[in-house]
């Protein structure tokens, strides 16, 4: 038996087997598709004509049995120019039906995946797919059927740019003998940059996007030279700038320092892209698939090169891919868009996938992709993130984008972010809701934050306000004017036991610095509520720590408030003023010469009554011996008795009673021929006025005064002054006798009403020296008052 082909006539004999039961077995083998006519020949008789003919169908084709052609067999590709791949059986005698599933994927040099779709043709019974190559470089083809692999694949086609390679024959050309290679690649990249750099805008046409902050970016392309893995110098298209973009807001006044340290991430980035045009051609391919097959293409592809096909996607669709993909992986990809593109694309996704896409993100990435919404958006984000990924974006926000975004949320949002938040990123938002013309009503917002905050942790409420004092000083040290407007501005409007609780959590230095902004006015608060928080030595220390640190700085600031000279002393009159129980407890803790130089500066009366309310005389009479004896003398009578005495107690100015009177009896000749040649009053009178002049002397022209001999002859002088009767005055008033007498009788009424003044003076004063004399012999040893009294 035999087979004859209907298309070329061949012949093809069959192995005929006896069954040896009457019956023959025969085995024919056809190797083409086609019509086959069978003959039977029984002993060498046969039919002229067949009766029986034969069609057989195509086996299926396995992946071992198909080759690849059509592509770098005689060059490489152009750059910008189409390949047919073809699929074919490695047998030329076989054939495809057309049902066979072939898929071809080529991987680009930026990492861009594209299935190119392959085509049966019916004529050459093979599979054909064009490929467009749209980038230069080594580009990976592989190609399977039913799923796998055929020989040889995957494999590489380098693609070459005829531009590119005219260029570097020029640089190479202009090249001096002794030039290295690398000098010549430096010189190529260079003159790839200068000469090939084209600029290009991208933009969003057709689409409406919500929630962005919309700002217009260009970008720059340039040629990079590089060595590939065989060591062979090539080309490629990079993206070169307008990645990072031109926040004006960030550097502004003294938050330079501070934003710089908030996340610099840009969208945009990930690395090198694939070209404009590659990415919008996957990008329609992937479109017409559905969002899970796109989504595992997307995700064997690089973030960059990701990124560019989700961008090149209307945002629904993308929005859906996003939904298919894995959080990560889709986190990865959205931050390689532009960050537009990115919010317009995540505002398409179910909200749970929104939110675990940006909790997939990076604290940076979160805190750019926040910046670069509108307030509106970024507080409805920060609504639906969990506490901790809120706290984390705000931490890294633009400080006026997050202050804008709270203003919106809830207060306990506000008080919650500040509790999460590092002092170094709350600082600057408390400073941006606190700006003139900034957000509305964020004065308010934040005095309210602040304060909630200091009753829950007062440590780290002064923790922030001392991260503004050190902002604000920073900028004053630029000459930034008004650095300390916003801090001061927020610190006033606090309650006082907030400020009491900042204030004494802040060093000596800070805290001067923001009462220097305050004014004394409202320092003087402040500071009184600060020595009220301290309570007892504790808070006075504080208070008087603050004080020399203003007068350091050199007073105050501001609006000009108080005299630079005397700043201690405006402070301490305010003090006084607002509570003089704080005033006097910082003064008792100033050093003594300071707070001798700060108490000559305000009233007489203030003065005295501060140090009357210092509670140790020691402090008062340190600070005494620092003052001019005039001054010294003067703020011991106008002191409280008491506190008077005690303080003369505590300075031994007993002892210095003996030096003051051998100083007053050799030093004013004028008071001692009052004394020796006028009554005992006028002498008497004389001494009061001499011990309220020269201030230590009094003690002992006192001591002389209240003897029993000074006292006799007073009592006889007041005795011997009225002589002469009234008629006899009368009868005589009009002689010249008389009216001298008259005369002398006016004048000596004057001078017994100066006389009785003098007394009351001194009357005070010898009842301050004998409590300070009896306060000193208590406290003296027998030998010591032995001593004392000989002296006297």
């Amino acid at each position: 038996a035999d087979a004859e082909g209907g298309g070329a006539g061949a012949r093809v004999d069959a192995e005929v087997t006896d069954n040896e039961d009457g019956t023959y077995t025969a085995v024919v083998v056809l190797e083409e598709a086609t019509k086959h006519d069978v003959h039977v020949s029984v002993n060498g008789l046969s039919d002229s004509e067949s009766r029986y003919f034969l069609t057989p169908s195509l086996a299926p084709l396995s992946a071992a049995e198909c080759v690849v052609r059509g592509v770098g067999a005689d060059r490489d590709p152009s750059l910008c120019e189409t390949s047919v791949v073809f699929v074919q059986p490695a047998n030329p005698i076989r054939a495809m039906s057309g049902r066979e599933a072939v898929t071809m994927v080529v991987h680009t040099p930026s990492g861009l995946a594209l299935n190119n779709p392959a085509r049966f043709s019916a004529e050459t019974r093979r599979f054909e797919a064009p490929v467009y190559w749209v980038e230069a470089g080594a580009h990976s083809v592989s190609v399977s059927l039913d799923g796998e692999a055929l020989p040889g694949c995957p494999f590489l086609v380098e693609v070459r740019d005829p531009e590119d390679e005219d260029l570097g024959a020029s640089a190479a050309a202009g090249e001096t003998s002794t030039s290295g290679s690398k000098n010549a690649s430096t010189r190529l990249k260079s003159s790839t940059s200068t000469t090939t750099t084209t600029t290009t805008v991208t933009t969003k046409n057709g689409v409406v996007v919500k929630d962005v902050r919309r700002s217009r970016r260009e970008e720059e392309w340039a040629e990079e030279a590089y060595v590939d893995e065989d060591g062979v110098e090539r080309l490629r298209r990079v993206r070169v700038g307008g990645a990072a973009g031109s926040d004006d807001e960030r550097g502004s006044d003294g938050g330079s320092d501070v934003d710089s340290t908030a996340s610099a991430f840009a969208f945009g980035g990930g690395g090198l892209k694939p070209s404009a045009a590659a990415s919008e051609r996957a990008a329609r391919s992937l479109s017409g698939m559905s969002a899970g097959v796109a989504a595992q293409a997307l995700a064997d592809m690089r973030p960059a090169a990701g990124g560019a096909v989700l961008a090149r996607m209307d945002p629904q669709t993308a929005g859906g891919v996003i939904d298919a993909m894995a959080p990560a992986t889709a986190a990865a990809a959205v931050c390689a868009m532009e960050a537009e593109e990115a919010i317009a694309a995540l505002a398409q996704c179910p909200r749970e996938t929104r939110v675990a896409v940006l909790e997939a993100m990076t604290p940076p990435q979160l805190g750019a992709y926040l910046s670069a919404m509108s307030a509106e958006g970024a507080a409805d984000v920060l609504r639906e993130l969990n506490l901790r990924w809120s706290n984390a974006g705000i931490e890294h926000m633009i400080s006026r984008r997050a202050a804008a975004a709270l203003a919106r949320l809830p207060e306990d949002r506000l008080v919650e972010a500040l509790v999460g938040v590092r002092s170094e990123r709350a600082a600057p938002i408390l400073e941006a809701l606190c700006e003139e013309g900034g957000v509305e009503d964020g004065a308010a917002l934040a005095t309210r934050g602040v304060t909630a905050l200091c009753k829950r942790s007062p440590d780290k409420c002064a923790a922030h306000v001392s991260a503004m004092v050190d902002i604000a000083m920073r900028g004053s040290e630029k000459g930034i004017p008004g650095s300390g407007r916003a801090v001061a501005h927020l610190f006033a409007r606090l309650p006082r036991h907030a400020q009491g609780a900042i204030l004494t959590r802040l060093s000596a230095e800070r805290a001067a610095y923001l009462v220097s902004w305050l004014g004394p006015k409202r320092g003087a608060a402040a500071m009184a509520a600060a020595v009220a928080e301290g309570g007892g030595a504790a808070g006075g220390a504080f208070a008087a720590a603050t004080l020399e640190a203003l007068e350091a700085r050199g007073g105050f600031e501001g609006d000009g408030e108080g005299d630079d000279s005397s700043a201690a002393s405006a402070l301490l009159a305010a003090m006084h003023a607002e509570d003089p129980e704080a005033a006097s407890a910082a003064l008792g803790a100033l050093d003594p010469a300071v707070a001798a130089d700060a108490v000559a500066g305000v009233p007489p009366r203030v003065a005295a009554e501060l140090a009357s309310g210092v509670k140790d005389p020691t402090v008062v009479a340190a600070m005494l011996e620092e003052m001019p004896a005039d001054k010294r003398a003067a703020m011991l009578i106008k002191m409280d008795p008491e506190a008077s005495a005690a303080a003369a107690s505590a300075s031994g100015l007993m002892d210095a009673t003996k030096a003051s009177s051998r100083r007053f009896s050799s030093s004013a000749p004028s008071r001692r021929a009052i004394s020796a040649s006028t009554s005992p009053r006028l002498a008497l009178s004389a001494a009061a006025e001499d011990a309220v002049d020269v201030g230590d002397r009094r003690f002992r022209v006192l001591l002389s005064a209240e003897t029993p001999a000074n006292a006799e002859a007073a009592r006889a002088n007041a005795a011997a002054a009225p002589r002469g009767s009234a008629s006899a005055s009368q009868s005589n008033a009009e002689t010249p006798r008389g009216k001298l007498r008259e005369a002398r009788s006016s004048s000596a009424k004057s001078a017994a009403r100066r006389a009785s003044i003098r007394r009351r003076r001194s009357r005070r004063l010898a009842a301050l020296l004998r409590r300070a004399d009896a306060s000193t012999r208590e406290r003296t040893t027998p030998s010591t008052r032995e001593g004392l009294g000989r002296g006297g």
